[in-house]
């Protein structure tokens, strides 16, 4: 019964993020401001939400399941979006890694929390969202340019 429950808010929560991820694809005033370098950097916080950037921020959330990632692939095109990776593998002690496909560390977030939410700037290339200690455990991500 209690598992039925956190099923049924994660779903109601997975729903919401996608709601308010396509509101503010939509929306002129959710604006995001994204770094001028050309490879991928995490977005500022204290720049996550500004009207005046030129790029709208899109929500991407992704599972962790006992087998591993769901979905373990995504494609997407470039821009700001604010990743929330939902821990529902039982797990509470892991380590994420997000990489691109070159070697390049983005982050590193070792979480104990249900959910780890973050706002990046994609651009175009091949990412890879990984846990530490689960080698198969890898949410590829495609970015294509807009």
């Amino acid at each position: 019964m209690r598992s039925s429950l956190f099923l049924k808010a994660g779903v109601v929560f997975t729903f919401l993020v996608i709601a308010f991820g396509a509101l503010t694809a939509k929306s002129k005033d959710s604006r995001v401001s994204t770094p001028s370098a050309s490879s991928s950097q995490p977005v500022p916080p204290s720049d996550a939400f500004q009207e005046q950037a030129d790029q709208d921020v899109q929500g991407l959330v992704i599972a962790i399941r006992p087998a591993g990632f769901v979905p373990s692939e995504v494609e997407l095109t470039s821009g700001a979006y604010l990743f929330v990776v939902q821990n529902r593998c039982g797990i509470r002690d892991l380590t994420f890694h997000l990489d691109r496909d070159t070697g390049e560390r983005l982050v590193e977030v070792h979480d104990q929390r249900s959910q780890w939410k973050k706002a990046f700037n994609l651009n175009p290339g091949t990412y890879v969202l990984s846990v530490v200690d689960h080698p198969k455990w890898r949410c590829v991500i495609t970015v294509k340019p807009r």
